[in-house]
């Protein structure tokens, strides 16, 4: 009876997290929205001086007031962060999406802890802006550190982790470093297909630039092989249309002329 009565007890317990966590998401959902419409209208027709408005505008001026603005409610303050942070990105504006992810980190390790997940998925995208933005080095840090925290929290065949390997992995390769690259983007790879399978583009993209780094190794026809299966799933996937889909065409194409292989070219 006792057992039974605290199997109970624990069971109402988790059940009543589960709803304050969820209680706590939809709160901070609506405030994010909330802040994010103001964001959209914050930049009023007089201020504009009669010039069209432009996206970056409306970042821009978000970030001179978020800090401020949800000083008391950090976690919101760190979700709105994120979406500024990607939108920067997307735009090609590594810079300018860097102070908001480093803010968000510090955020979450504030509140969160410095080992929660939360943190290392913010870690990601940092250390590729770090490297997008010129300062590689501080990448492979950042992503270094995080990988290590990952391996002994998530164990290596989290996804979180094989992002973080493939990543890491990325950068090592664009400084030449062949050698520490390629057992990290191998790992990458082989990970990403035992969890989502060969169609889909963890596992193509990883793929892909595994097959680059061979190539670079002068390892042809390794690169060769692999080239030719992520253009097989891109095709697949993506259609003949789409834009990495004509990069991998260009790149077997290429490959197959140097291999004097001309009617599949």
């Amino acid at each position: 009876e006792t057992e039974q009565r605290l199997l109970a007890e624990s069971q109402r317990d988790r059940a009543t997290a589960a709803e304050q966590e969820a209680d706590t998401r939809r709160a901070q959902a609506e405030a994010v929205t909330g802040f994010l419409r103001d964001m959209l209208t914050s930049i009023q027709p007089a201020r504009a001086k009669g010039r069209e408005i432009t996206v970056r505008d409306i970042l821009d001026e978000a970030s001179k007031t978020i800090g401020a603005r949800l000083e008391a409610q950090p976690l919101i303050q760190a979700e709105v962060r994120n979406v500024i942070a990607w939108t920067y990105r997307e735009m090609g504006m590594f810079r300018e999406a860097i102070p908001h992810w480093e803010s968000v980190m510090e955020i979450l390790r504030r509140e969160r802890g410095a080992e929660h997940p939360e943190v290392l998925e913010t870690t990601d995208p940092l250390g590729d802006a770090y490297w997008h933005a010129g300062v590689a080095e501080k990448g492979v840090e950042l992503l270094e550190s995080s990988l290590s925290v990952a391996r002994r929290t998530l164990g290596d065949r989290d996804p979180l982790t094989l992002r973080l390997m493939a990543n890491l992995g990325s950068i090592h390769q664009s400084q030449g470093r062949y050698l520490v690259a390629q057992p990290l983007m191998e790992q990458a790879v082989d990970g990403f297909q035992e969890h989502f399978g060969e169609n889909d583009h963890r596992t193509i993209d990883a793929m892909a630039n595994l097959a680059a780094l061979y190539d670079g190794q002068g390892r042809r026809d390794e690169a060769f092989a692999l080239f030719r299966r992520a253009l097989v799933f891109r095709r697949r996937v993506h259609g003949d249309e789409n834009l990495v889909t004509n990069w991998t065409m260009i790149r077997v194409a290429r490959m197959c002329l140097d291999r004097k292989e001309l009617d599949e070219a």
